[in-house]
């Protein structure tokens, strides 16, 4: 009886064991193709973004959004590009993940794809691996939203290498993809919104020995006057100026 129970325990065991094989390698391999055909922002709500976090090699710009719009921190809190924001967003929402890459954790780095390092990104002088983190920023308590590791380009072909910090697995997109990682290249350089040039109604002109100049209008599409005189000014001078004063784009922040 014994040697019968001790028989059936180790069948038992043995079978517990490949049962716990057989889950691991479900989980690994369920933890590949499940993303393929996704987009790089699957289901994350960009609705609720508070703070797009891109962190590179190079740089680090962190975009907060408030009540006024969005900001750039490492530019003094100066207003940031929303169309831009926007656009990166947008592209990687219809991004979609072609394939898994087999590779081995340990070889993660060598396709620019990070690995954390005392709470840290460790990012390899050369590289061109970034992070992009969508954090839900209204709220005391941030939540990270959406999180995206950016690699390397594909060697002798067309796509980016991707990784998700949930999973150990390499994927490919077929698209480059690239993170800027400059503040100043964030920041809304738009001086005067679009229909400035239109809707203008003063404009003045200091000029250093001279006396300044000054057009005024009563409202938008009348005439232009010229103060101090009862000359009309040339009409489509004035408003290429104005349109050259809307069209004027800043180029930093100090």
């Amino acid at each position: 009886m014994r040697l019968h129970t001790i028989i059936w325990v180790a069948v038992i065991l043995a079978c517990l064991a490949g049962g716990a094989v057989v889950l691991d390698w479900f989980n690994r391999v369920k933890d590949g193709p499940d993303f393929i055909g996704r987009m790089l922002i699957g289901k994350a709500n960009l609705q609720a973004a508070g703070i797009v976090l891109i962190e590179t090699p190079t740089g680090q710009v962190t975009m907060r959004r408030s009540l006024r719009g969005w900001s750039v921190d490492e530019e003094n809190g100066f207003s940031a590009d929303t169309a831009k924001i926007r656009e990166l967003l947008l592209r990687l929402a219809s991004t979609p993940i072609a394939q898994r890459v087999p590779v081995r954790p340990d070889r993660l780095g060598e396709l620019g794809l990070l690995q954390k390092v005392e709470n840290h990104w460790r990012f390899e002088p050369g590289k061109t691996a970034s992070v992009l983190s969508v954090i839900h920023g209204l709220e005391e308590k941030h939540k990270l939203i959406y999180q995206v590791l950016i690699g390397n380009p594909r060697q002798g072909g067309n796509g980016t290498y991707v990784r998700f910090p949930v999973s150990n697995s390499a994927y490919l997109v077929n698209t480059t993809v690239v993170l800027d990682g400059n503040p100043a290249d964030w920041i809304d350089r738009q001086v005067f919104a679009p229909e400035a040039a239109a809707d203008m109604q003063s404009i003045l002109i200091r000029q250093p020995g001279a006396d300044p100049l000054v057009f005024s209008r009563a409202a938008a599409g009348q005439p232009w006057h010229l103060a101090g005189t009862a000359l009309a000014p040339d009409a489509e001078r004035v408003q290429a100026l104005a349109g050259a004063l809307a069209a004027l784009r800043g180029v930093g922040v100090s």
